[in-house]
């Protein structure tokens, strides 16, 4: 039996692993709010969030199927977000639910030019960890995604290795996102795990922050040599940089006008995942990426701007693409 035979037999295209929220974006809010007593605002949302669940929501929505397993509270926000991912078309039945902690809930305080800052409470997250997961559904996937490295208390370091090395042993495409470092744990407690990774996909500042490099292709250079097979390094407003044994190259990314960066990032791996899950080659995948990151900007929240495949398809035909000037 064939590659592609045994993927059509499989229940998902992608498994997401990770990062829960409610998401609570607080807009507009400016350096002075807390000076004043009362600050008004625009809006105050609830939407779903945390990298696992942007990353599946929006895949989902751009035709893949996917499974989400991570871990909330037995609460009216735990309840919320399992009918709104499940609304979205991803399935939630490998979501456990905690007793004893809550459903980790992140304020985002969203400044006028999209920038924003984040007061979290971790909480259900934090108690997320191997035990939680049935490593026999990774045999029904096609790729694994990590939402995010250093985000996960409990599973960080052991636990995502044994993931990534039960992924591998059923033919299945290992990925990772990555978070800065939470909890302190420093490089060495990661470097199992990412030596695992088909693919990582880190923001510039986070791989600048655990390589201590800070040059983007020795970034790339000091993560392809610990194991990892293709290093893809979010450069925000810049693109991408991409690098693997074979090639390296920098991906301009499109015209976009920023509302809100929040999630940017997540849609851009979903995007990624997406061309991945497609079959195709790594250039376009990567153009895909910038493409659905640059659309996610575009509204308020980390899910709410990418609909369908044929929405970023038209938006590729019809937008531009920034000359960056990679000499500065």
């Amino acid at each position: 039996m064939g590659d592609s035979e045994v993927n059509i037999n499989r229940q998902y295209d992608v498994l997401c692993i990770g990062l829960i929220n409610m998401n609570m974006p607080v807009r507009p809010v400016d350096k002075g709010v807390f000076d004043r007593d009362v600050t008004m605002v625009d809006a105050i949302d609830i939407m779903p969030g945390g990298d696992a669940m942007n990353e599946a929501i929006t895949l989902s929505r751009l035709g893949n199927r996917v499974g989400l397993v991570g871990k909330i509270g037995e609460d009216i926000f735990g309840q919320i977000l399992l009918e709104m991912t499940s609304r979205a078309g991803v399935d939630t039945k490998y979501i456990c639910k905690d007793k004893n902690a809550g459903t980790s809930v992140c304020v985002m305080l969203v400044n006028q030019d999209g920038s924003r800052n984040f007061a979290s409470h971790r909480g259900a997250n934090c108690e997320f960890s191997l035990e939680d997961i049935d490593l026999s559904i990774l045999k029904q996937t096609k790729i694994v995604n990590i939402g995010s490295i250093y985000a996960l208390k409990k599973l960080d370091g052991e636990g995502v290795e044994t993931i990534l090395l039960e992924a591998r042993k059923n033919g299945v495409i290992t990925c990772a996102d990555m978070m800065c470092d939470t909890y302190g744990k420093g490089f060495d407690a990661i470097k199992g795990a990412l030596g695992k990774l088909d693919y990582f996909i880190p923001s510039y500042d986070e791989a600048a922050a655990v390589t201590g490099e800070t040059r983007v292709e020795k970034i790339a250079e000091k993560l392809l040599d610990i194991g990892i097979k293709n290093v893809i390094i979010k450069l925000g407003a810049k693109g991408c940089f991409v690098s693997n044994d074979k090639q390296s190259f920098y991906e301009a990314p499109y015209e976009a006008e920023v509302v809100d960066t929040t999630g940017a990032g997540d849609n851009f791996v979903a995007g990624f995942l997406t061309g991945l899950n497609m079959n195709w080659e790594l250039s376009r995948c990567i153009e895909l990426a910038n493409a659905v990151g640059s659309l996610a900007v575009g509204k308020v929240g980390s899910n709410g701007a990418v609909h369908s495949m044929d929405q970023v398809m038209e938006f590729m035909k019809n937008t531009r693409k920034i000359n960056i000037n990679r000499s500065i």
